[in-house]
């Protein structure tokens, strides 16, 4: 504990950037530790960390603090705590206009806010030009990049009026028209996206497609536990 207490305390103290990296690196192999983020909580540092993502244009302190932010994301309390002090809006700002690495980590802190809190549909609405930008990032070459668009919007679709928006900007198509879904990071969220999807029964015409087909037949084959749920889903649905 007071370690964790000390590297916070030195965390919020410090100005130099050297410093303020080696501080930031270390906060983040302690989050391995669950008490750390109980910490975290209690020191109400969400607004620090928001801050240097805000202000600070070295990548690796970007990238430390978005790993941090990812872990404590999984944490329902914290996850409120970063979206009530505008971290969704700084983390879509990434998501959109950041380099790669950082967009990609961006996007799955994002994706674990999403999944810890309830109800976020009007919470994304509020955000201007994200169901473009969701759109728009589905046509990366990056696969990283792709996984965790994929994995946003599995999140994004559990509510029903973004669902119908989505649709009506043709995310189907878009998915549909994907390739190189052999990558092994792509799997889930490939499967947890569309599974999602077909819960709008207009959607599952389009989704019967070859490739989307082939792609499936080629998941299941894999029997990897983490698909079931999602593939026997899209099954029923189908």
């Amino acid at each position: 504990n007071d370690i964790i207490l000390n590297m916070i305390k030195f965390f919020k103290d410090s100005s130099n950037i050297l410093y303020l990296l080696r501080i930031i690196k270390s906060l983040n192999e302690l989050t391995k530790i669950s008490q750390t983020i109980e910490l975290f909580k209690q020191d109400k540092i969400f607004p620090d960390f928001i801050f240097y993502l805000q202000n600070e244009n070295n990548s690796e302190i970007q990238l430390n603090i978005l790993f941090i932010l990812q872990k404590c994301g999984k944490d329902k309390e914290a996850s409120k705590m970063i979206i009530d002090n505008n971290g969704l809006q700084e983390l879509w700002t990434l998501f959109k206009l950041a380099s790669p690495s950082i967009k990609i980590a961006a996007g799955w802190t994002i994706r674990n806010c999403l999944a810890s809190i309830e109800n976020h549909g009007e919470l994304i609405r509020s955000f201007d030009g994200v169901f473009y930008l969701i759109l728009n990032t589905l046509s990366t070459e990056n696969i990283d990049l792709l996984a965790v668009t994929l994995a946003i919007i599995a999140e994004i679709v559990k509510d029903e009026h973004n669902l119908e928006i989505l649709t009506d900007l043709g995310i189907v198509s878009k998915i549909s028209q994907l390739n190189d879904l052999d990558y092994p990071q792509l799997r889930k969220p490939y499967c947890d996206a569309i599974a999602n999807l077909l819960d709008l029964p207009k959607n599952q015409e389009q989704f019967g497609n070859r490739r989307v087909m082939i792609a499936l037949k080629n998941y299941l084959q894999e029997q990897d536990s983490e698909l079931y749920k999602p593939l026997i889903s899209i099954i029923i649905l189908y």
